[in-house]
């Protein structure tokens, strides 16, 4: 299964790639402005940007084309971090399942999550985030005190591609504050593990520091996306109305601020209009929910071979011509049914993981499975925590990804169960 699955991702790669747009093109944008510079991202230039854009993440772009200035060598990097992540998760599952067959069963749900394969096709953070994080969870779960700081150090590197390594942090920290007391060889656990995370930070923030002038380790798109969330014109989703000319997210002679004065006056903006509009913001905490769990094609439509269509897409027309006329138009009519067709088979698989996942947690909380809720509770966690930051923010149909990757270690023991049921 795995071959079949390698060669589906080189066939694509190789005979139906696509040109890189939104996220993936500024990334590509960023790399090669710095290669051409000869210097690391940030440059001096970008201090006068609305914010820095995963840094580690364009670093290592950038070391990826300097080997061959091409897209393919991005997308054949994507195919590597697929099966690093794939291979992750696997042993995650025999340490936390401890049954080979249940660790066998993670790996078929991964492949058969179409998100994964769309992914490699793109040049998005998820897929560096994913091997980063797990292989923090990796050795989280072993039991060595230089385990733990390693666990630290792949969360900082993790972080520093997405800020959603918080949430894992703030995970390992509940689970720690939970047993710490209780337990002595806790401390100095987490005492390694904080270590080795704030060496790496530090590595990285002193290193950026030194070419850059300003101490960064990561993203700082918070203040931008808190606005996206919170002002007069928000739903929920990704929106940049809140920016345009003469609303409250515009700065006149923005290209004279740096990033940092425009994220000051973005958060001033956000907090302004939460503590102005507390009823509104909240009013918006669904929306989210909806935006961030109600799809799943942002990935999928590139196995389409075209960048032209997506749900998004097709609900923008026919709310905006309340008909279904302008659906996949000029589009031959194999397209048409090929897109329905990977549309309904990967949205009925998403919502059953996704069911599957939802009724999992309900059933170990309302039986009090302790010993299970115990190795999950790391996963659980960290979603939890993540899904704060969502709604703090804005709800993405990406942003979820994390969640679903580290959920599908959750599913054997349900799918066992559901199957003896099945049985009786």
């Amino acid at each position: 299964m795995l071959v079949i699955y390698f060669c589906i991702q080189l066939f694509y790669i190789t005979f139906l790639p696509l040109p890189f747009q939104s996220d993936s093109l500024e990334h590509l944008r960023l790399a090669r402005e710095c290669l051409e510079a000869g210097g690391l991202y940030p440059l001096p230039h970008h201090r006068f940007d609305d914010y820095i854009l995963a840094p580690l993440y364009i670093n290592f772009l950038i070391g990826l084309l300097s080997i061959n200035n091409s897209t393919t060598t991005i997308l054949l990097a994507n195919l590597v971090l697929n099966f690093l992540q794939l291979f992750l998760l696997y042993k995650i599952s025999n340490q936390l399942l401890a049954q080979e067959n249940w660790a066998r069963l993670a790996v078929i749900l991964y492949v058969c999550y179409l998100t994964n394969l769309g992914l490699v096709l793109l040049n998005l953070t998820e897929l560096a985030f994913g091997v980063l994080s797990l292989a923090s969870f990796h050795f989280y779960l072993r039991t060595q005190k230089r385990d733990a700081g390693l666990a630290g150090a792949f969360l900082a590197l993790a972080t520093g591609v997405r800020p959603f390594g918080w949430a894992l942090l703030l995970a390992y920290l509940s689970i720690y504050l939970y047993h710490g007391t209780r337990c002595q060889a806790q401390h100095a656990r987490m005492m390694s593990l904080l270590l080795g995370f704030s060496l790496t930070i530090a590595a990285m923030g002193f290193t950026t520091k030194s070419y850059f002038g300003d101490f960064i380790f990561t993203s700082t798109t918070g203040p931008s996306n808190l606005l996206m969330g919170a002002n007069e014109f928000a739903n929920g989703a990704y929106n940049k109305k809140v920016f345009e000319p003469g609303n409250p997210g515009f700065i006149p002679e923005g290209d004279s601020k740096t990033y940092i004065q425009k994220g000051e006056l973005w958060m001033q903006e956000a907090k302004y209009w939460i503590q102005t509009h507390p009823l509104s913001w909240l009013r918006l905490l669904p929306l989210k929910l909806l935006h961030l769990f109600g799809r799943d094609d942002w990935a999928v439509n590139t196995l389409t071979h075209s960048n032209d269509w997506s749900l998004y897409h097709l609900g923008k027309i026919i709310f905006q011509t309340k008909g279904v006329s302008g659906i996949l138009a000029g589009e031959s009519l194999g397209f048409k049914l090929g897109f329905a067709a990977l549309q309904i088979i990967h949205h009925i698989y998403y919502f059953g993981m996704l069911a599957l996942l939802l009724h999992q947690l309900y059933f170990l909380l309302k039986h009090k499975h302790k010993e299970e809720l115990g190795k999950f509770a790391v996963i659980y966690l960290s979603a939890l925590y993540g899904i704060g930051i969502n709604l703090m923010t804005v709800g993405d149909p990406r942003y979820k990804y994390p969640y679903m990757i580290f959920g599908i270690m959750t599913l054997p023991p349900a799918i066992a169960r559901w199957r003896a049921s099945l049985k009786k």
